[in-house]
């Protein structure tokens, strides 16, 4: 139950933290690591109460904490941050707006083809933490026409700024 309960303390971190400034975010970012390998030992049971434990607020930081996590992927050229997005993802079930799910789906998609590796063989590897519907949305993403998953078409680009990368608006 430790380790429950120290998921549920990181949580609270991130939702009580405003992610709005780098500085916090990277804080709450460098945090991720731990939280992924202490979630991904939870019980099935310890992460679906996790799981909806999720406020919507909560759900909303989540999304956006993975596509900090694919910014760090292609600093560190690290397919462990594209990992730890996805389980954002999959953390927050695309119960808030799967539209912004989408959107930040593409900032690791982007990610693991500027690394070489295949996204969908990443997401495949971790869908086994997700509910069912969580695994069909993903299923739908992958279906898409990758045209429809290009930064250009989301009116996002990627900008190298101090060493370090950002998505931004175009």
């Amino acid at each position: 139950m430790k380790a429950f309960e120290e998921c549920l303390k990181t949580l609270e971190i991130i939702d009580h933290t405003s992610l709005r400034f780098h500085s916090k975010s990277d804080l709450i970012t460098d945090m991720l690591p731990k939280f992924i390998s202490i979630y991904e030992a939870l019980s099935r049971s310890e992460r679906e109460e996790l799981f909806y434990r999720v406020s919507s607020k909560l759900g909303m930081k989540l999304v956006y904490l993975g596509s900090l996590a694919a910014e760090r992927a292609i600093d560190l050229n690290s397919v462990e941050w594209i990992k730890y997005g996805i389980v954002m993802h999959i953390l927050e079930g695309f119960r808030t707006d799967y539209r912004e799910n989408i959107r930040n789906l593409i900032f690791l998609y982007y990610a693991s083809n500027e690394l070489g590796f295949n996204f969908k063989n990443i997401c495949k590897g971790l869908l086994v933490f997700a509910k069912k519907d969580v695994q069909n949305k993903f299923e739908d993403f992958f279906c898409r026409d990758p045209k429809l998953n290009d930064l250009r078409a989301f009116g996002v680009k990627v900008e190298k700024k101090n060493n370090r990368t950002r998505f931004v608006s175009i």
